[in-house]
């Protein structure tokens, strides 16, 4: 028998118990999340806040954009440095890649981890963002982007041409902390 915030629970064993426990523990367990501030590079006025969870198998990306092209569709990748100091964001270097794959769309088996497709925006200049980036951690593992940065390019990605996708300018950029 354990007795937790005056409730009672009957066990037959001190297996079960234990077992009992553990799920309460796991589920209990903070999800990792960082929010990240978009600064404006490249002359843009792109701006926004993106949050990233642990969801499952992978990082949830969610938030909202403004101040890009009206109707414009632009690349979004995790590149691997987290560093934005530069006024155009060169400083974050190529695409995530710890896999050492080819530049890729997202649902491509074999693509950089930091692809992440395109960004759709609306008449005025807004874009919402949900994208689900399986393998991808924060803070642990080979697959862990914390430290370093979202970057938002003036461009479509084409999601083929090597070694990024032909997507112009960064007009954004964001390091990942937790």
């Amino acid at each position: 028998m354990k007795r937790i915030l005056g409730m009672v629970f009957l066990f037959s064993s001190a297996s079960a118990m234990q077992s009992c426990m553990s799920a309460k523990s796991d589920s209990a367990t903070p999800k990792r999340k960082s929010v990240v501030t978009l600064q404006s590079k490249s002359n843009s006025s792109v701006k926004g806040d993106l949050t990233l969870e642990e969801q499952g198998n992978g990082v949830l990306v969610t938030g909202t954009l403004q101040g890009l092209t009206s109707k414009g569709v632009h690349g979004f990748h995790i590149h691997e440095m987290g560093d934005c100091s530069d006024p155009e964001a060169k400083n974050a270097g190529g695409h995530f890649n710890p896999e050492n794959h080819a530049h890729g769309a997202m649902h491509d088996a074999k693509r950089h981890l930091g692809d992440l497709g395109n960004i759709d925006a609306n008449e005025n200049g807004q874009a919402t963002v949900r994208i689900e980036v399986p393998k991808a951690t924060l803070g642990r593992g080979e697959f862990s982007v914390e430290g370093r940065a979202l970057v938002i390019h003036a461009q479509k990605d084409d999601l083929k041409s090597q070694p990024a996708g032909n997507a112009g300018a960064r007009i954004a950029c964001g390091v990942i902390k937790l």
